[in-house]
């Protein structure tokens, strides 16, 4: 079960993530730092995090159709090992392992 603030998530100027609560409430999620220092990393930095709960939807599907793909072609066994390190990637995501929690 997920404990973080629901997608979509966007960029406002650019380097605070916000998730739109409702219709006229954002929440912030995240701001990065190092605009001064590194502008365009720190919007690509903001990008890829306000896409993350795209991402990790996307990775849920596509591990059932990995699996499912694995299970029809067993000439291909590298799915079956794809499909368990994008698993072990929601796991982390999920906060179940060590890398999660800071270790």
């Amino acid at each position: 079960m997920s404990n973080f603030t629901p997608g979509p998530w966007e960029v406002r100027s650019d380097y605070v993530i916000v998730a739109k609560t409702d219709e006229k409430i954002k929440t912030v999620v995240a701001s990065v730092s190092g605009i001064k220092v590194n502008p365009e990393r720190t919007k690509a930095d903001a990008r890829l995090i306000a896409a993350a709960p795209e991402m990790k939807g996307k990775l849920e599907r596509a591990v059932g159709y990995i699996d499912a793909l694995a299970e029809l072609h067993d000439d291909f066994p590298f799915l079956k090992d794809f499909a368990q390190e994008i698993i072990a990637l929601l796991r982390r995501i999920e906060g179940e392992d060590d890398y999660a929690n800071g270790s």
